[in-house]
């Protein structure tokens, strides 16, 4: 089997320090892009998010072990999603206390997500078996 290899990405030698802890950030230079910049915030939910617009439903999602996208942060978008929805529908933050970035690590915990995703899709389209 072929070996895979990720292509080389610059990191500095940067490190920051937050209530007494020092947390190394190797790329803190693509902060400093203003192309690199504006392409993070094209894609963030967050600084899109409209005071009075009808939202779809939504169950946003969170792995606490995750070490790419810290767990408040999904939360922060579920606050401000459920304080500035212009509808009666639901907006659910279900945090997983196991699973990383990439969501569950054993395959139990992976279809007990996907059975509850499953269920929220159809109760919110009205399947039958769904509703209350």
């Amino acid at each position: 089997m072929a070996q895979f290899a990720y292509p080389t990405t610059i990191t500095v030698d940067d490190k920051e320090t937050l209530w007494g802890v020092t947390i190394e950030d190797p790329y803190r230079w693509l902060e400093d892009i203003e192309e690199e910049f504006k392409a993070l915030l094209e894609m963030d939910a967050y600084q899109k998010t409209k005071k009075g617009v009808k939202y779809l439903a939504q169950i946003i999602t969170t792995g606490f072990n995750d070490l790419r996208v810290a767990s408040y942060i999904p939360a922060k978008y579920a606050a401000k999603m459920q304080a500035f929805i212009g509808s009666d529908n639901p907006i659910f933050l279900a945090v997983d206390y196991s699973s990383r970035h990439f969501g569950p690590n054993k395959l139990d915990d992976y279809f007990h997500e996907e059975a509850r995703k499953t269920a929220f899709i159809l109760w919110q389209t009205g399947h039958p078996d769904f509703q209350k």
